[in-house]
């Protein structure tokens, strides 16, 4: 008997476990590419969510699911697949996306101290909720920027910053041409 009560206890506690999925704090793509979202973990348990130019609280309403506080918009969804992976939906029955991890903020934390440029954006992001995914984009491009030792290769990705900001922000000249130069952002 006493066999069995300890396999069902540990049945129940891995299903427990299985079930209390965490998620990764940093920048998720979209499978097709086209959309990132930052999330961070809150320690109280909320989710920040930049996405679409505006910073976000999603609080958790199942075991896997967060959503949205905003009253004055659609109410959106994200369920936790895995720890970097997500699937991001409006709650009213359309379909939705699925995001997978492309950069943990933790490396992004660590880079800031040594670069200035991401550090000015980064706060930026923090203080600037209209503006905090544009800042978000320049933050990593300063980050690559500081990090990257073959000039070709850092061509190319704040190249794919560049279309990323131009998808949300809607004024003529570069937001951080501190970071991007004007060759890059007028290709």
């Amino acid at each position: 008997m006493k066999k069995i009560v300890c396999m069902l206890t540990l049945t129940l506690t891995a299903l427990w476990v299985l079930d209390a999925q965490t998620i990764t704090s940093g920048t998720y793509k979209s499978e097709n590419g086209l959309w990132s979202v930052s999330l961070t973990l809150e320690e109280s348990g909320e989710l920040t969510v930049i996405a679409g130019g505006k910073k976000e609280k999603y609080l958790r309403s199942e075991t896997r699911k967060y959503c949205n506080t905003e009253q004055t918009r659609v109410k959106f969804c994200l369920d936790v697949i895995n720890e970097r992976r997500i699937y991001a939906y409006p709650d009213d029955g359309r379909d939705g996306t699925y995001y997978n991890l492309a950069e943990e903020s933790s490396s992004l934390t660590q880079v800031d101290t040594d670069c200035p440029l991401a550090k000015k954006y980064l706060e930026k992001m923090e203080t600037d909720d209209e503006g905090a995914q544009v800042w978000s984009y320049c933050g990593y491009a300063a980050t690559l920027k500081c990090t990257s030792t073959q000039s070709e290769m850092l061509d190319e990705l704040l190249l794919g910053m560049v279309e990323n900001i131009k998808l949300i922000y809607k004024g003529e000249n570069c937001p951080c041409s501190d970071v991007i130069p004007d060759n890059l952002w007028n290709k």
